[in-house]
């Protein structure tokens, strides 16, 4: 995806719901463009946002629809709690209200239960091979969770906001690709080999609409949530 378009897609289907009077909405969605270190993949953790990565959270930020409150969310990992922080701000520097930043276990790596089992078999397969293999039951529960519990569990935690009595409201809740790829696959059946990897700044999108909560994202219609 050009550089220029980081967020586009996620923005485009936020504003259409807006447009269609959807006033309670929560957005999973991946940080943006950060650093990587090839020649040693250990540092992973660490590799925190370009500087087009800061610039795109921030105008990401600015461009939400005006008039609602925007609460942040992040898993732990720097460079998500840096394009939460920056959407904020992004967003305050148009008037928005918002509030701080909340870091939450699910947004995060939580199904790793080995994680240098999990980085040397990644190191040794690649992310896409790696994630089909989660995904289709390859490994021991002692190394990751269950893929189809993990989903349920982010998804869930997304649901809970939408259910609070707060109205005119967009949650932001920023986290990593490998999250997404279990939520696009197991509730829009998305499998990433067909639909792509997941680009920066990218999300899967939550909404309440009357009394029933919806999915959707870019690439597919609205359907209803079943957790």
């Amino acid at each position: 995806m050009p550089t220029k378009d980081i967020g586009k897609q996620t923005l485009d289907t936020i504003r259409r719901l807006h447009e269609q009077g959807i006033r309670k909405i929560s957005v999973i969605m991946r940080h943006s463009e950060r650093h990587y270190d090839r020649d040693n993949p250990v540092r992973e953790p660490f590799m925190n946002l370009t500087g087009n990565g800061k610039d795109m959270s921030f105008k990401f930020g600015e461009q939400l629809p005006q008039g609602m409150y925007v609460r942040t969310f992040s898993s732990f990992i720097g460079r998500c709690i840096e394009t939460a922080y920056l959407i904020d701000k992004g967003y305050t520097a148009k008037g928005g209200k918002t509030t701080s930043n909340n870091v939450e276990l699910f947004l995060s790596p939580f199904y790793a239960k080995n994680p240098a089992e999990i980085l040397k078999t990644f190191i040794e397969s690649g992310s896409s091979n790696f994630v089909r293999a989660w995904l289709d039951g390859d490994y021991s529960s002692e190394i990751i969770d269950d893929p189809e519990d993990s989903a349920r569990k982010m998804v869930k935690f997304a649901t809970e906001q939408l259910e609070q009595t707060i109205e005119n409201h967009i949650d932001i809740c920023v986290t990593h690709d490998w999250n997404l790829y279990l939520i696009k696959e197991v509730f829009l059946g998305l499998k990433h080999e067909e639909a792509g990897k997941i680009e920066y700044l990218e999300g899967v999108v939550l909404y309440k609409n009357k009394n029933d909560v919806f999915i959707t994202n870019h690439q597919i219609e609205s359907s209803p949530l079943k957790i």
